[in-house]
C-alpha cells in the first residue's frame, strides 16, 4: 500500500504552540472509518510528540472506529498525554451527529490536524452539499468534511491520502 505523504509536510510551520507560552500542544486526528495504515497515525502522533516534548500533549478525536480509535489507543498508552473524545450524538440528533461532532472537535482547538482519507466507499453515487455529483474516488465524507472545517478555523493542516484506483500519474511519451 502507498500513502502519500502531504505536500504541506515540509512547506508549512510546525504547530503555533511551539512559540507560544502554552502549556499544551493540540493535535486534532480525523481518519476515514476503514483507514488502511493504522501505523502512520501512530507514527504521525509520535513525531508530533516528539517536536514538542515538555509540553502536554492533547489529542482530539471523534471516537469513531478506525483511525480515531487508534489516536485514542496512542494517546492513552501515552499515560501523561490527554485526548479529549467528542462523541456523535447519533442517539439526540439522529443523522446529524457525526457531523455535529466533526464541528465540536474543530470547536475544541488544536494547533495542528491530521486527516487521514480513504476513498469514500459508500455504495452508489455522492453528491455534495450543492447537490453536484462527487467524482468517482473522493474522500471519504466525515474525514474530508473534518478537514475542511480545520483549514477554515485556520489550523495547520496536514491530508493524508491513500491513492485511489487509477489516480496515478502516467510518464509521458
Amino acid at each position: 500500500m502507498t500513502v502519500r505523504r502531504p505536500a504541506t509536510w515540509a512547506a508549512t510551520p510546525r504547530a503555533s504552540a511551539r512559540t507560544t507560552g502554552r502549556e499544551d500542544v493540540r493535535v486534532l486526528v480525523t481518519a476515514s472509518r476503514d483507514w488502511p495504515d493504522p501505523d502512520l497515525i501512530r507514527r504521525v502522533l509520535a513525531e508530533e510528540y516528539w517536536a514538542t516534548v515538555g509540553r502536554r500533549f492533547v489529542v482530539v478525536q471523534g471516537g469513531a472506529p478506525g483511525g480515531d480509535t487508534v489516536a485514542a489507543g496512542w494517546a492513552a498508552g501515552m499515560r501523561q498525554n490527554g485526548s479529549v473524545l467528542v462523541e456523535a450524538e447519533t442517539h439526540r440528533i439522529g443523522s446529524a451527529g457525526p457531523l455535529a461532532r466533526d464541528r465540536t472537535m474543530v470547536a475544541e482547538g488544536a494547533d495542528v490536524a491530521h486527516a487521514f482519507v480513504a476513498p469514500c466507499t459508500k455504495p452508489g453515487p455522492c453528491y455534495a452539499a450543492n447537490k453536484r455529483r462527487l467524482p468517482d474516488g473522493h474522500g471519504s465524507h466525515g474525514a474530508t468534511y473534518t478537514a475542511l472545517l480545520a483549514l477554515e478555523a485556520g489550523m495547520e493542516l496536514h491530508v493524508w491520502r491513500v491513492p485511489t484506483i487509477g489516480s496515478a500519474s502516467r510518464p509521458p511519451g
